[in-house]
């Protein structure tokens, strides 16, 4: 058996061994960076057991950077502005009256002009048709008196006077009676598509109901909502990128880019958020009551340092920092940063010893110490 001396020098030699490692361990922790690269160092310290993060790095680069006013809304026609109309219509009847034909379907592209539907005309046939009788008695009482009056005294010319004003009446009559006529036929006030057609023939329209709806599906706008305190940094020209919201099942198009076109400047109550239109390109891709949102830009800043948002994290300070990558790779070192606009996954960074080309760790990153042995993953 071991005496009780052996047992205690056998204890002694353990601890002596363990407290050897501490001590490796704690000098290769605050040891300078200059040390890590140390072949014989790096090798000692594996004897020892070093621990490896597994990470994915990225790039320090220059660029532009961008701020953006993030707002929300929904696809429409744009309203009328100076020098152009409204790009939708509403069309329905100036009178009680019974489709005959329906010239149009929904979804069809019609031009500005073409008849979208008639109304049963036979009353204002009718109507033309005795207008046109009055006014063909009227000219034979006037040739009449025509030929009284080349035979009379001339005090007989006064009903010729009278008889000619009844003319001139029942003309307007029968002009009038002809545009009732022409109002049976309604065309589209605007070239678009028929995005809603609500008649069909032998059905009794009233004038309050709109039967057609057409949109020039080529001006279209977003309309957004822009909290109060955003609204000062707007204004007209400003440029906007624009994408389906989150959760929309239609599919998404292609990256649009808009303009600021009008600013309303009044808010509304219920929500203390203003309105805000931006332009839509023709071959935006989206179509009316699709919900959008829109991030405009409202300042930019060239020749900017930067990193992937994913690299920042935070060093024993609660500072923040970027996980600088060393010695061919092997090696990260927390550095403090300091940390300026935001764009998307793009930061940009302000931090001594750090330029663009250089390497940090993104993926991993808030699982770095100050200085931390890597194991690079690949993408």
């Amino acid at each position: 058996m071991m005496s009780a001396r052996s047992a205690v020098v056998r204890v002694g030699q353990v601890c002596l061994v363990l407290l050897v490692a501490g001590l490796l361990w704690h000098w290769w922790r605050v040891r300078p960076a200059a040390v890590v690269s140390d072949d014989a160092v790096d090798d000692l310290i594996e004897e020892v057991g070093d621990t490896y993060v597994s990470v994915h790095v990225g790039e320090i680069q220059r660029g532009t950077l961008r701020q953006y006013v993030t707002a929300y809304g929904v696809a429409e026609p744009a309203a009328a502005s100076a020098g152009q109309g409204a790009a939708s219509a509403r069309v329905g009847s100036s009178v009680t009256a019974t489709a005959a034909t329906v010239n149009c379907s929904e979804g069809e592209m019609v031009k500005k002009g073409q008849t979208l539907f008639t109304l049963d005309s036979r009353l204002a046939d009718t109507a033309i048709a005795q207008a046109q009788q009055v006014l063909v008695a009227d000219q034979m009482a006037l040739d009449a008196l025509g030929k009284l009056n080349s035979t009379t005294q001339p005090s007989t010319q006064p009903w010729q006077l009278v008889a000619e004003r009844q003319l001139g009446v029942d003309q307007a009559n029968l002009e009038r009676a002809k545009s009732d006529r022409d109002r049976l036929t309604v065309v589209a006030p605007i070239a678009g598509t028929v995005t809603n057609l609500a008649v069909s023939a032998g059905q009794t329209i009233d004038p309050k109901t709109t039967v057609v709806e057409i949109v020039d599906l080529d001006r279209l706008v977003a309309a957004v909502d822009v909290p109060a305190g955003d609204l000062a940094e707007l204004h007209a020209g400003q440029p906007a990128e624009l994408a389906l919201r989150s959760g929309d099942s239609t599919t998404q198009p292609a990256a649009v880019v808009g303009n600021v076109v009008l600013i309303d400047p009044s808010l509304n109550p219920s929500t203390g958020m203003g309105s805000v239109d931006v332009s839509l390109p023709k071959d935006s891709g989206l179509r009316p009551g699709q919900f959008v949102s829109a991030r405009i830009v409202v300042g930019e800043e060239n020749d900017r340092l930067m990193v992937p948002t994913q690299s920042i994290t935070q060093n024993g300070n609660d500072d923040p920092a970027v996980g600088r990558v060393e010695t061919d790779g092997r090696w990260a070192v927390l550095v403090p940063v300091r940390i300026g606009w935001r764009d998307g996954d793009k930061t940009e960074i302000e931090g001594e010893g750090l330029d663009a080309g250089q390497q940090v760790v993104t993926g991993g990153a808030n699982g770095l110490v100050q200085r931390t042995r890597l194991h690079l993953l690949r993408d």
